[in-house]
């Protein structure tokens, strides 16, 4: 006779599984919620949290696997030194360029010291032995240029420019090692670069400065020009001012007429040192204009630094003292807009619409910001 089960323990039996069921839809339930909670709580802090962890972490991760700039100076001598050479009279001995100046001896007799022979400082411009240095500082006469292995060859003077002051000078080598001009060649407030020497035997010697100024901040002049902090000996003529990548930003030694800096080396920017050397390259002559002004094309920086737009209009760069541009009021910094009329896109435009003039010509310039007009007489 099978047994009926007691009505009270199947009723208890249905009930307990009842709260079973239940207690487990209701977990499920939590944990559905808690992945919903978790889901919305990361899509409104995840960005943070990765905008912080980004803000923290990427800059000692870039610490981490950048070099320090200044620890790639010794690796900038070493890889530009052989591209710089002294040029002196041929039939003298070189002194050493004095870098830092050396202290006042006092004299042991009565007799006058010993004059120093002209000494200036040059660098590759090309692998084909042209050099670029500093007019005033080059010996009269015949010279040869002291490489920093101790090599010396006979330097022909290939041309001079006498707005800025540089001379071109070329030997008879090839392979030589050439600096090549920065991208930008007009450098930032702040930047901090490496101007480069020869050595008195052999090798270089190098010293670390950054700029100050430049002719924008100091006001209207002749002549464009930076101010690197720390002075420079004279010795120091000619050399190059390089950034950390070992590429020529400036040129030392060219100080502007009356640089009232005492305790700031003026520099001629490498904007104006590489129009000047592609000009004496390529016709032996200054770039200059028969007005007694030149012209360049507006880099980055400089255009940042006038409120200029690139690619519209061309720079002055230098004006001649006593000049007509001068006495017509032209300054260095103003952007030539315009000849006569006609819209002016670089220099190699600006100097191919004044070539084409045969009387005076209107000159349509920005300068700060502020349209002017400048008149220039008849030079032909």
């Amino acid at each position: 006779m099978s047994e009926v089960p007691d009505s009270e323990d199947t009723v208890g039996g249905i009930a307990f599984r009842g709260r079973s069921i239940l207690r487990t839809l209701g977990a499920a339930a939590l944990v559905l919620l808690l992945v919903l909670l978790g889901v919305a709580i990361g899509t409104h802090f995840g960005p943070h949290v990765t905008a912080v962890e980004q803000r923290v972490v990427e800059p000692v991760r870039l610490a981490a696997y950048s070099r320090n700039d200044l620890q790639a100076m010794p690796d900038i001598v070493s890889q530009d030194c052989s591209a710089v050479a002294l040029l002196r009279g041929s039939a003298g001995t070189p002194a050493a360029p004095p870098p830092p100046k050396p202290k006042r001896q006092k004299r042991r007799s009565g007799k006058a010291p010993v004059p120093t022979p002209p000494i200036a400082i040059g660098f590759f411009v090309s692998p084909d032995g042209y050099l670029l240095t500093s007019a005033a500082a080059l010996p009269k006469g015949p010279a040869e240029a002291v490489l920093s292995d101790g090599r010396t060859f006979p330097a022909t003077n290939v041309g001079v420019d006498p707005l800025s002051g540089l001379a071109l000078m070329k030997i008879e080598a090839n392979d030589m090692t050439a600096l090549q001009f920065a991208d930008d060649p007009f450098p930032r407030i702040g930047q901090t670069t490496l101007v480069l020497a020869p050595a008195p035997s052999s090798g270089c010697t190098a010293r670390s400065m950054f700029i100050g100024g430049d002719f924008v901040g100091d006001g209207e002049g002749l002549r464009s020009y930076l101010l690197a902090q720390g002075a420079l000996d004279p010795g120091w003529s000619g050399a190059p001012v390089l950034d950390l990548r070992g590429q020529v930003v400036g040129v030392a030694g060219l100080s502007p007429p009356g640089d009232p800096a005492s305790a700031l080396s003026s520099l001629l920017p490498g904007t104006t040192a590489s129009h000047v050397v592609d000009g004496l390259l390529r016709e032996s002559s200054p770039p200059a204009t028969g007005y007694g002004f030149e012209a360049e094309d507006i880099g980055q920086t400089l255009a940042g630094r006038l409120g200029a737009d690139r690619g519209r209009g061309a720079v002055v760069s230098l004006v001649a003292e006593g000049s007509v541009a001068e006495k017509a009021g032209l300054k260095a910094g103003d952007i030539i807009v315009g000849v006569g009329g006609q819209p002016v896109s670089g220099a190699s435009e600006l100097a191919r619409l004044l070539d084409d003039q045969r009387s005076a010509v209107v000159l349509q310039v920005q300068r700060r910001g502020t349209a002017q007009t400048v008149n220039l007489p008849d030079v032909k």
